[in-house]
């Protein structure tokens, strides 16, 4: 079907419901929800998991997939500053044929204003690709 400046397809493969929304809590509780979404301890999967964390000068992340994800493919750890349109890349790991990977590295300077941390996964079978990406963690100085 056709309508000038739109066209309306069909496709087997749905990306509807796929997406979920994770938030790192202690306890399931409206207010620690609340919390962890105002703290950017949340990310969005359609398979892998990660979890940033940021204690004074060190960065701790950790990655996971599972078999029916994949093995992770790719890890990044990406920072920013406002005002500037490029981000940072502060760390690349490409982990092999695990499901796991979890590492801290020193934060590199202060004038960050925020990272964020994307992981993807490859299944092998039917080569179905998951991505996760946190919400960015705001860096005050």
């Amino acid at each position: 079907m056709g309508i000038p400046f739109l066209n309306i397809t069909e496709a087997d493969k749905q990306l509807f419901g796929r997406m979920r929304t994770a938030v790192h809590v202690p306890s399931i509780t409206e207010a620690t929800i609340v919390t962890a979404l105002r703290d950017g301890r949340s990310c969005i999967t359609n398979g892998p998991l990660c979890a940033l964390t940021i204690e004074d000068d060190r960065i701790s992340f950790q990655a996971v997939s599972s078999p029916e994800f994949g093995y992770l493919s790719s890890v990044r750890i990406l920072s920013g500053r406002v005002g500037d349109s490029d981000e940072i890349v502060l760390a690349d790991f490409l982990p092999g044929a695990v499901h796991e990977a979890h590492q801290t590295i020193p934060m590199p300077f202060e004038t960050l204003s925020y990272v964020r941390m994307e992981a993807s996964s490859r299944d092998g079978v039917n080569c179905n690709a998951g991505f996760c990406f946190t919400n960015p963690q705001w860096i005050s100085t």
